[in-house]
């Protein structure tokens, strides 16, 4: 029987994740990381697979958990060798884990550009991966861009002095709003109460 439970998350949320499992005190549960895609020009699905494969072991099962980055990781149909050890956890946008599909609407429809704690901590690294000067940023970001929003989960200190940096650099308004991480959390804690569940049918299934 698998005791331990993977979750696999862009490196953008780790510390979103490992907060929640801590102060959760989710024992069976280990958190890893994924580099974010979203900072290349293509996504490496197969980079996220292997890794997940990898956590998996001979005992254990991984959720990987991510947006369109997780387009294309092939996961093992059920009875098949490995079957059921890595699962995938995806929303449109991963901007979802940390605010409700409505607001991040809205602001977009605002013209802001969303950030998260995890994202504004090596933005200048990004800046460079995208070929960005601070000229060709601040051309790029305001031919669409009218504002910089932080969806603040609480999980970075440095995130406002962060964001006040990007915005002086791109020459951008910026503001933060406060999304703590109740919505992570109760999606989390809904995917290690469902690998729980499994593993008792699981049990229940040997001695039935």
């Amino acid at each position: 029987m698998k005791t331990q439970l993977c979750l696999l998350v862009c490196q953008n949320f780790l510390a979103e994740a490992a907060a929640i499992v801590a102060e959760e005190g989710f024992a069976d549960v280990q958190i890893a990381a994924f580099a974010p895609t979203c900072t290349r020009p293509t996504g490496d699905a197969d980079t996220i697979g292997r890794l997940a494969a990898e956590r998996a072991g001979p005992s254990g099962d991984v959720v990987a958990l991510g947006g369109y980055c997780l387009n294309g990781l092939a996961t093992p149909e059920r009875g098949s060798s490995g079957a059921n050890r890595v699962q995938i956890a995806a929303v449109p946008r991963c901007l979802e884990f940390a605010a409700p599909a409505r607001l991040v609407d809205a602001q977009v429809e605002a013209g802001a550009y969303l950030l998260t704690p995890g994202w504004l901590s090596h933005w200048r690294r990004t800046m460079t991966q995208w070929g960005f000067d601070q000229p060709t940023a601040r051309e790029f970001f305001a031919e669409t861009t009218q504002k910089l929003v932080l969806l603040d989960t609480g999980t970075d200190a440095q995130s406002d002095s962060h964001l006040r940096e990007l915005a002086d650099f791109l020459a951008l308004p910026c503001e933060t709003l406060s999304v703590g991480l109740d919505r992570f959390r109760l999606g989390l804690t809904r995917i290690v109460m469902a690998w729980r569940l499994n593993q008792a049918i699981d049990t229940a299934a040997v001695w039935g």
